[in-house]
């Protein structure tokens, strides 16, 4: 499973990332620009947070993330299909 999540203007320090075997939550600061004399701001600042159900469970020991040019992607692999196992009853 592969995600891929857009964050134009964070720091890499400020993205956090929290699995489970079936979510994924990550949690982003975007900062405020304080430099310089504004007539108008447009871009958005504060934190931003989305949980995302997982379709299948996954193994989270081997999870990664990169994030370049403010674009996060996380690459989750699958747990592999257990086998069924029948118990005979005595």
């Amino acid at each position: 499973i592969i995600v891929i999540i857009d964050l134009p203007g964070v720091v890499r320090d400020n993205i956090k990332i929290d699995l489970t075997e079936d979510t994924l939550e990550i949690t982003a600061q975007f900062n405020e620009l304080s430099e310089g004399n504004f007539v108008r701001k447009e871009r958005l600042y504060g934190k931003a947070n989305r949980i995302v159900s997982l379709p299948e469970k996954i193994k989270i020991n081997e999870s990664s993330a990169k994030f370049e040019n403010g674009v996060l992607t996380v690459v989750l692999p699958k747990l592999e299909n257990t086998k069924s196992f029948e118990v005979k009853v005595d």
